[in-house]
């Protein structure tokens, strides 16, 4: 596909829609956790089930992530998103009926089913209405919703009366945009917008599977992805209830200095990918990013509560928010992968995510910080920060590789 390939503007509307998705479907993951302090007695829970509940829809996509990015791929992105959508909504509305841990456990897993189909085919949706100069920014731009969604419900998820209050609100903002989606969406551009139809072509789900797992950087990002997945999960999902238990902390003010690094989010996905596309380099931002995050949690933590603490996160926020993007490149812009097979490998490395997600929090990190909290995040600072060790493995992706490597074609052609 060449550089002055003509794309739609209408790239632009599919990208805001899906930004706005994937905004609603963050808040509804993470509408549990700044209700921990009503939502713990109300349910009788132990800290290691309420644990289990922030992690539960990791499980499903440890399962469902590989086959939910081969559906996109075989029946096109906005019919199988719209139906994760759906089912986000439907559950989110639901677990307000929740009366014990077996219950919400569930409908957080029902969650999970609408994460694996709706994640691994919104980067791919992207890659295809997007230019090869425009990918990385455009992945940044959508990649802010999860700093948004996830910022927006830590900041208000404790202001409403009850926990039963806020999951319904999320669960109908879900059944809104799930609607939009389907209304306004298109899964590839129209033939006139001149993309090579090859990155459309359908793909079987036994064929997708088996080819991206043959792959090896498929495992080596998958593997990251399980780092950094274990860590985020571990941070995000127990910093308020950290703050308010060890530090007495209220519910409000806890949640408010938690969204601080997921509003930070934002600004990093935007700066993150506009540095990388405008250097042309994916890596090396990538393993600064991470190291940057891994040291400034571990001291958000170990000054906390002061003003640094504050600072701390919202650097926290800025350099993880600008390395995420760039790991969900790699699939689309790595030459053996490409649009064809995207749908499948990023299904893989989610699942491989949600490996990480689902046995980092209740079985790494909470037997550890309930001895000590500190050495918890230590532990999650040093997971961080490991991430950029299998991406030493894998090619770079960035334009100024591309451009090195058809240099070499063309002389090599001469």
């Amino acid at each position: 596909m060449s550089e002055d390939t003509k794309y739609s503007p209408y790239r632009w509307v599919i990208l805001f829609i899906g930004w706005f998705l994937f905004s609603v479907l963050m808040m509804n993951c993470y509408a549990v956790v700044p209700r921990a302090y009503d939502l713990i007695p109300a349910l009788g829970l132990t800290l290691a089930q309420f644990s289990l509940i922030v992690t539960a829809q990791t499980l499903v996509a440890i399962f469902l992530s590989i086959p939910g990015g081969m559906l996109g791929d075989r029946f096109g992105i906005k019919w199988i998103v719209g139906l994760g959508g759906g089912i986000c909504a439907m559950a989110g509305i639901l677990r307000m009926n929740a009366t014990s841990f077996a219950s919400m456990f569930g409908f957080q897993l029902a969650i999970g089913l609408a994460i694996a189909l709706s994640f691994p085919n919104l980067p791919k949706m992207v890659a295809i209405w997007f230019p090869p100069k425009e990918v990385g920014l455009a992945t940044g731009l959508f990649m802010t919703g999860m700093g948004v969604g996830m910022a927006l419900i830590l900041a208000v998820g404790a202001a409403f009366s009850t926990w039963q209050q806020a999951m319904l609100n999320v669960g109908i903002v879900m059944a809104v945009v799930t609607a939009l989606w389907l209304l306004i969406v298109r899964s590839t551009p129209l033939k006139e917008a001149s993309v090579d139809a090859h990155a459309f072509e359908s793909v079987g789900i036994m064929e997708s599977l088996t080819y991206n797992l043959k792959q090896k950087n498929t495992w080596l990002i998958g593997i990251a992805q399980f780092l950094f997945t274990g860590a985020f999960i571990s941070i995000t999902g127990s910093f308020p209830h950290m703050l308010g238990h060890i530090h007495k902390v209220p519910p409000t003010v806890a949640g408010a200095i938690s969204s601080s690094l997921a509003f930070a989010m934002v600004g990093g996905h935007i700066i993150g990918p506009a540095i990388s596309d405008r250097l042309g380099l994916r890596k090396p931002i990538f393993y600064i990013t991470m190291v940057m995050t891994a040291v400034c949690v571990f001291f958000a933590w170990l000054t906390a509560m002061s003003t640094a603490t504050w600072f701390l996160l919202i650097a926290a926020g800025l350099f993880l928010g600008s390395g995420i993007p760039i790991l969900m490149t790699f699939p689309v812009e790595l030459p053996e992968i490409g649009h064809k097979w995207a749908g499948g490998c990023t299904g893989i490395i989610l699942a491989m995510g949600s490996v990480g997600g689902f046995i980092t929090m209740p079985y790494i990190f909470t037997p550890i910080a309930r001895t000590s909290p500190t050495l918890g995040y230590a532990t999650m600072a040093i997971l961080l920060g490991a991430t950029i060790l299998p991406l030493l493995a894998v090619p770079e992706t960035g334009t100024r590789a591309r451009a090195s490597a058809a240099g070499s074609s063309k002389r090599w052609v001469a």
